[in-house]
C-alpha cells in the first residue's frame, strides 16, 4: 500500500492530511507523527495513543525548528517508514535539544530498554538501535489533549502497517488504546492470546520496563533480545 503521508507538504500552516481534514477540522500546526522509527529494520512494535502538546516543544525553538522540519520531510516522504525516531536519535551532546519536551518524553519512556541494551552493546549503539528498531505506531497522528473517538481516512495505512507486522509475528507492545487497536486490526486479539503481543500494567506510565509489563521480566527479556537480534 502506498504511503499516503507523502502527500503532506512540509513545512505548512496546517499539517492535517488533506484526506483527514473533514474528520479533523481543527487543523494542526505541529507535524504529524503517524509512525516513528523504521518499519523495515524494526524488531519490536510499540502501539501508542498519540502525542500531546505542551511547553518546550522542539519545533517551537528557532534553534531546533530546522532539525524537526528536515526530519518530518524525510519521515513522511519515504515509501515505507525507514527513518530513525528523531527523539531517540537526537545528538546527546546538544543539551538544549535534550531538554525539549519531545526528547525528554521519549528518553524517559525507553530508559529501561536503553539501560538493558547498553549492557550488551554500549550506550551509543543502544540508543542508535532503539531509534530504528523500536517501531512506533500512534493511534492518532495529530496532537490532542484527549484521545478523539473517530476513525480517519489515513488509518487505512496505519491498519496496513499493523496487519503486516502481525503477519510477520514480530513482537508487539500494546502500550495504549488497546480497544482502538483491536478494532482497527482484529487479528491483534490472536497476537495477544498467543503472546506475540504483550500488554503493559499501567497505560499512563507509557514505559517499556519489566515492572510495567504484564509478563514482567520474561516479557521484558524477550523484547530486549528481539531488539538486539
Amino acid at each position: 500500500m502506498e504511503n499516503p503521508w507523502k502527500a503532506v507538504s512540509v513545512p505548512t500552516d496546517n499539517y492535517v492530511h488533506p484526506a483527514d481534514r473533514q474528520a479533523w477540522p481543527s487543523g494542526s500546526s505541529l507535524p504529524p507523527q503517524p509512525y516513528l522509527g523504521s518499519y523495515l529494520d524494526g524488531k519490536v512494535m510499540w502501539l501508542l495513543g498519540g502525542f500531546g502538546t505542551g511547553v518546550e516543544m522542539a519545533i517551537e525553538h528557532a534553534t531546533h525548528r530546522h532539525t524537526v522540519i528536515a526530519w518530518t520531510q524525510k519521515n513522511l516522504g519515504c515509501d515505507l517508514p525507514s527513518v530513525p525516531n528523531l527523539w531517540l536519535a537526537a545528538d546527546t551532546n546538544d543539551e538544549a535539544l535534550n531538554m525539549t519536551r519531545d526528547v525528554r518524553w521519549w528518553r524517559k519512556a525507553t530508559t529501561a530498554l536503553h539501560a538493558e541494551m547498553a549492557r550488551h552493546v554500549g550506550t551509543p549503539l543502544a540508543q542508535k538501535m532503539l531509534s530504528t528498531r523500536l517501531f512506533v505506531l500512534e493511534a492518532f497522528p495529530y496532537p490532542a489533549k484527549s484521545r478523539p473517538n473517530r476513525l480517519l481516512p489515513t488509518h487505512a495505512y496505519t491498519r496496513h502497517l499493523l496487519a503486516s507486522w502481525v503477519e510477520s509475528e514480530r513482537p508487539i507492545v500494546v502500550g495504549r488504546a488497546e480497544k482502538f487497536w483491536c478494532q482497527l486490526e482484529p487479528r491483534l486479539h490472536r497476537a495477544l492470546a498467543s503472546g506475540i503481543a504483550v500488554r503493559v500494567k499501567n497505560v499512563r506510565a507509557a514505559t517499556i520496563s519489566a515492572g510495567n509489563l504484564v509478563g514482567g521480566r520474561d516479557d521484558f527479556s524477550r523484547l530486549v533480545a528481539a531488539l538486539l537480534r
